[in-house]
């Protein structure tokens, strides 16, 4: 479980945080926290997962799509 002093028991840099998040709900992911932009410009989502890990996704958001490669 996580340690009491983090929120996050794993942060996952993603580039399409968007599709990720809606292949993880179809199939049933318990969704802890549905996605937002955050102040530092990353649009998160968190998840619980099967062993109660609590897992963010997070899209850099302050870049352009050509600069993502």
């Amino acid at each position: 479980m996580a340690h009491p002093d983090f929120r996050w028991d794993a942060y996952v840099n993603c580039r399409d945080g968007d599709s990720l998040y809606r292949g993880l709900k179809a199939r049933g992911a318990e969704i802890t926290r549905e996605p937002e932009v955050t102040f530092y410009e990353m649009k998160e989502f968190e998840l619980k997962d099967s062993n109660g890990y609590l897992i963010c996704f997070g899209q850099d958001t302050s870049l352009e799509p050509d600069e993502i490669d």
